[in-house]
């Protein structure tokens, strides 16, 4: 998706979605700012989505956090969060939080040889047309 998307795509951390004993890391939160493709990875086994975070996050509200070394920023956050993970986070299953999420299984397993090699090369020349 990097490829294809290019300053559209940006890696980010899944702390900011998830619940913790403090405040969210107003740094973690920030860098959701400005890419339309927000990938977030793994999430630990037992964690739980912040349900305030991720309704405030995908509102499109206005935000205001520190970022570090710095004062507040005001912010919005524009882009479309994806988590890749082997481990789902806990959910509370409201109707605000279903409207929110989209659980897309990944069900086929490339392990033992069973993958192209040469997919990468194959997509590479294919990169103006994948989303056209």
């Amino acid at each position: 998706m990097e490829k294809i998307l290019g300053d559209h795509f940006s890696p980010a951390s899944a702390k900011a979605l998830l619940t913790s004993k403090g405040d969210k890391v107003g740094q973690d939160v920030i860098d959701l700012v400005g890419p339309r493709f927000l990938a977030l990875s793994e999430t630990r086994q037992g964690a739980a989505l912040d349900e305030t975070a991720v309704k405030s996050l995908t509102a499109g509200d206005w935000r205001a956090d520190r970022a570090h070394y710095s004062g507040n920023q005001k912010y919005r956050v524009t882009g479309k969060m994806h988590i890749a993970t082997n481990n789902l986070p806990h959910v509370n299953p409201d109707e605000a939080m279903r409207r929110r999420l989209h659980l897309v299984p990944w069900e086929v397993s490339f392990a033992g040889g069973k993958g192209d090699p040469m997919l990468e090369d194959k997509l590479a020349k294919e990169l103006p047309g994948i989303l056209a």
